[in-house]
Order: structure tokens, then sequence, then C-alpha cells
């Protein structure tokens, strides 16, 4: 499953913006429009580690998701928070944006999984989400990070590490003893824990937070920014088209930009 969308991963942990934010060099509002989309999914988020709280099958499980909910809480709310106050993101565009077509797509998986009540549904999305920023995070232990301010080194930091990386592992090895079990008490077959693959790919496809399709804001005349559409895979690398000043012709319409 996670070969079948290697073009989507490798466009998204290798993004431009990734770079940019490992070498301290991301500008202002590029990472306030990154972050103020990524902050649009705390609530679905939220609900997604409850659900999985609620589905888990048994206390061991229902223990590790609550654990990671109160570090989401906590320590990456108050990322957040510090961070808009840094960027100086005034307070209403913080909790009321303007939503971009990928923050509505990857929300709306995150509340289907919600909906759907599947512990393997809710796993999967999971799993996804937090693999790829563990992936992206973990070049700056292989690359090196020359970042130095809080807003960009603190990111980074959210997503790598050893708990970090044993909380991702675990959920690999949960989704594993999912695929093998026999059908349950509910009678969810087999087959039907192996259709999450579909969801995983699809995860990819419609956009993982802004990683996968992300634009700069359009503040200042002589700003440029850029677009990232991710394609699906086998359909050749991924696109990146410049955003030109607003002295100049508009670009031609993108596919998705935006967490």
């Amino acid at each position: 499953m996670r070969h079948a969308t290697d073009l989507d991963w490798a466009a998204a942990t290798g993004h431009r913006f990734v770079d940019e934010l490992l070498a301290g060099t991301v500008a202002d509002d590029v990472l306030a429009h990154y972050l103020v989309q990524d902050y649009q999914f705390c609530d679905a988020f939220t609900a997604l580690l409850g659900q999985a709280c609620a589905s888990a099958p048994g206390l061991t499980s229902r223990l590790r998701f609550a654990r990671q909910l109160g570090m989401f809480a906590s320590d990456e709310d108050t990322y957040f928070i510090d961070s808009f106050d840094a960027l100086g993101v005034p307070e209403a565009e913080r909790f009321e944006p303007t939503l971009t077509q990928a923050t509505l797509d990857f929300d709306r998986v995150m509340r289907d999984a919600i909906e759907s009540r599947s512990y393997a549904q809710v796993l999967a999305v999971l799993l996804v989400a937090e693999k790829l920023y563990l992936d992206w995070a973990e070049r700056a232990d292989r690359d090196g990070m020359a970042a130095t301010r809080p807003e960009h080194v603190g990111w980074v930091d959210l997503h790598r590490g050893p708990d970090f990386r044993a909380w991702v592992e675990w959920m690999q090895a949960e989704l594993g003893r999912q695929r093998a079990q026999r059908p349950t008490r509910q009678g969810r077959s087999r087959a039907g824990v192996h259709a999450v693959g579909g969801v995983r790919a699809g995860v990819l496809r419609r956009g993982i937070r802004p990683l996968t399709t992300w634009q700069g804001s359009s503040a200042g005349p002589a700003r440029s920014c850029w677009r990232h559409s991710t394609p699906a895979p086998g359909r050749g690398p991924a696109q990146e088209d410049r955003c030109t000043p607003s002295s100049e012709a508009p670009p031609p319409p993108s596919t998705r930009c935006g967490r």
C-alpha cells in the first residue's frame, strides 16, 4: 500500500516547503499560511483520536491514544499559539480563515473516518498522516537543519524524536494486527479490514495536510509563491507552478492549494 503512493510521498517529503523550513529560509507569510490551514484540522484530529479511543479493541490501545491526545492538546496547541503570535497572525485569521480545497478535502477524510466508527479506518487515516510527518521531519536528522527560529525548529521537533517514532511504529503494528484478525463480534471481515488500504491511498491523493498541496499568501505585489500539485500514482512527477506577482496576469488555476 505504501509503494502504491510513492510519487505522492516523495513529492510531500521532498517538497520545497520542507527544504526551506529545514534551512530556516521559508518566508513568514508562507509559513503563516501553512500553519493557519494546518490549525483548522485540530478539531477533526482531536475527534479522530477520540474515536480511536472509543473504537479500540481494549484498554491498552485506548490508553495509547489517550496519551497522544494529551500531548496534542498541550505541546502542539501551544506551538500554534506561540507561532501565530510571532508571525503576527490576526485572531480572525487563526480561527476563521478561508479554507483551501486541500484543507476541506482532508478534513472530510478525517470526518468520514470518525463517522465510520471503524477502528481500522480511523487507524489508517491517523497512520498515513503521522507517518508522512515523521518521514519529512526526520530529514533534519539525516540532512541536518540550519533553522534556528522557534517557529521553524518547533514544527520539526514536534514530528520527530524517539517518542514520535514510537507512536508511528505502534500504529503500524496495530494496523498490521487488525489486518491479520479474523472476523470480529461486530461482523467486520478480514476483507473489510484490508479495504483500509484504499483509504490510505485515497488520503494521499486527496491531500495530506498542507505538505502535499500548498501556496504562499498573496501579501505584497512583488511576492512570488509556489503552488504544488500532487499527481495520482503513476502519472509523472509533481508539478510546481509559480504564482506571478499581482501586477501580472494571474496564473492558470491550480488543482489544489493548501494541511
